[in-house]
C-alpha cells in the first residue's frame, strides 16, 4: 500500500533544504511504498501559527522537525504523539547521548528525538587578540578573565562602541537575552526553574549574580545593545562571543581566510562547566494515520549512517555515543569544543510556558543592562510577574 507522509520542518535555509531533499530521496529508495512531502516553514511566528491552524483544521503533518522549546508546549496540547512504544524496542536508544535523549521527554513519556544539537560554544578572533596584546591561544577561562579581556578588546570611537569585546544578546523577543544569561547562570549554579513544581529559581543569588556580571559589562560598553541587523561576530564586529556552530561554519564558508583566525574553547567556568544549548528534534504528529511509516522516517534520520552523513553535509554535531571518537578525531579542536557543549548544554526549560518564561527573564535583563534598575530588583520583580502569570 502506498503511503504519503507530510513532513514540516522549521527553517528555510538552502543548506538544510538540500540536506532534506537528499535524505528523502534515499529514504524513498529504501522504502518504495512511502513518499515524503517536505514543507519548509520560517522560524518564529510563522511555524507557530501554521501548526496551530493545522491542528484546528485537521491538516496537521505526520512528522515535524522543530525545537526543544516546543516539547512541553505541544505535547501538553496533544499535538505530538508519544513515541514510547517505538523507542522501547528501538536499538538506537542506548546509543544516544543521554542528555539529548532526555530532552525529548515530557511528563514521563518520549515525544521527540533530538538530532540537530545547537550548543553555544565560546569563540574568539585570534587576530583581534594579537591586536590587543593578548595571547591568541589563551582565551579567558574565568569570569574575571573574561571581564578583563572584554574591556581590552573593546574598540570605541567618540565614546561609542564600534567593536564589541564580548557580545551577548539583550533582545527580549524569543527570550534571546535569557539564552546568553542562562549560560552564566548555569555556570554559577543557578537552578533556573523547578520544572516539576513550576517554581521560578532564576532569581536565586546565583542567577542574580550572573545578571549583575553581564549588566556590569553592558554598562562598560563591551557589547552592542538592542537588535543587530547582522550577528556582530559574523560581521567582524565582536572579538568574543557564545555562538552556535552553524554561525561559525557560515562565517568560514563566506570568508575562508578566517579559518585559522577563529579560536574555539570550552565555556568560561565559574562553579561548573555549562552553556546554553538549543536542540532540533523529530516529532510525530498526534493526528497521523501513518504512525508506522512516520516512525520509519524518524528512525532513518536517527540512524548511525545518516547521523554521520548529516555531519559531513552540514557539519552538525553528532548525538550518538558510537560516533563520538570519530567526530572529535575528524577535527579535534573545533569538534571537541562542540561535543563538550552538547554534553553540558541545557536548553529552554521543558514547560508549556517556556517562551513566556524566557521573555520575562529577558525583560528583567534589559532593564539591568540599560541601567533602568539594579539587576536584583529587576529579577525579583520578574519572579513576581512570573508567579502572577503562572495560573494562566
Amino acid at each position: 500500500e502506498k503511503v504519503e507522509l507530510t513532513f514540516w520542518r522549521a527553517g528555510t535555509d538552502t543548506l538544510e533544504t538540500e540536506y532534506w531533499e537528499r535524505v528523502i530521496e534515499e529514504f524513498e529508495s529504501k522504502n518504495p511504498n512511502i513518499s515524503v512531502a517536505l514543507t519548509s516553514i520560517p522560524w518564529g511566528n510563522d511555524i507557530e501559527t501554521k501548526l496551530n491552524a493545522a491542528y484546528i483544521s485537521n491538516t496537521a503533518p505526520d512528522v515535524i522537525s522543530y525545537s526543544i522549546a516546543s516539547v512541553a508546549a505541544r505535547a501538553s496540547m496533544g499535538h505530538y504523539a508519544s513515541l514510547d512504544k517505538y523507542v522501547a524496542n528501538w536499538e538506537g536508544k542506548d546509543n544516544m547521548v543521554e542528555k539529548v535523549l532526555n530532552a525529548g521527554v515530557y511528563d514521563g513519556q518520549v515525544y521527540g528525538l533530538g538530532f540537530i544539537p545547537d550548543p553555544r560554544i565560546f569563540v574568539w578572533r585570534k587576530d583581534y587578540f594579537r591586536e590587543a596584546g593578548l595571547d591568541p591561544e589563551k582565551p579567558p577561562t574565568t569570569w574575571e578573565e573574561l571581564r578583563d579581556y572584554a574591556i581590552k578588546l573593546t574598540v570605541k570611537e567618540g565614546g561609542a562602541t564600534t567593536r564589541a569585546g564580548f557580545h551577548f544578546k539583550s533582545e527580549v523577543n524569543n527570550g534571546d537575552a535569557a539564552q546568553d544569561w542562562q549560560s552564566f547562570a548555569l555556570q554559577n549554579g543557578s537552578g533556573i526553574i523547578d520544572t516539576d513544581n513550576h517554581v521560578a529559581l532564576f532569581a536565586d543569588d546565583a542567577g542574580i549574580e550572573a545578571a549583575e556580571f553581564l549588566a556590569d559589562l553592558a554598562m562598560q560598553g563591551v557589547t552592542f545593545m538592542g537588535k543587530q541587523d547582522q550577528d556582530p561576530f559574523t560581521a567582524g564586529k565582536s572579538a568574543m562571543t557564545y555562538a552556535n556552530p552553524g554561525t561559525v561554519r557560515a562565517l568560514i564558508n563566506d570568508q575562508p581566510e578566517l579559518k585559522d583566525e577563529i579560536g574555539y574553547g570550552l565555556p568560561v567556568q565559574k562553579l561548573q562547566n555549562a552553556t546554553f544549548a538549543g536542540l532540533r528534534l523529530m516529532f510525530m504528529g498526534s493526528k497521523t494515520k501513518q504512525s508506522d511509516a512516520a516512525w520509519k522516517f524518524i528512525e532513518h534520520t536517527l540512524s548511525e549512517e545518516e547521523t554521520w552523513k548529516r555531519y559531513e553535509q552540514m557539519e552538525v554535531p553528532v548525538v550518538l555515543n558510537s560516533l563520538k571518537d570519530r567526530y572529535i578525531q575528524d577535527n579535534p579542536i573545533i569538534n571537541g569544543a562542540i561535543y563538550e557543549g552538547v554534553e553540558v548544554g541545557q536548553g529552554y526549560p521543558r514547560v508549556p510556558y517556556s517562551f513566556t518564561y524566557m521573555e520575562i527573564i529577558s525583560r528583567a535583563l534589559q532593564q539591568a543592562y540599560y541601567g533602568d534598575k539594579p539587576a536584583r530588583e529587576a529579577f525579583l520583580e520578574a519572579k513576581a510577574e512570573f508567579e502572577r502569570q503562572l495560573p494562566d
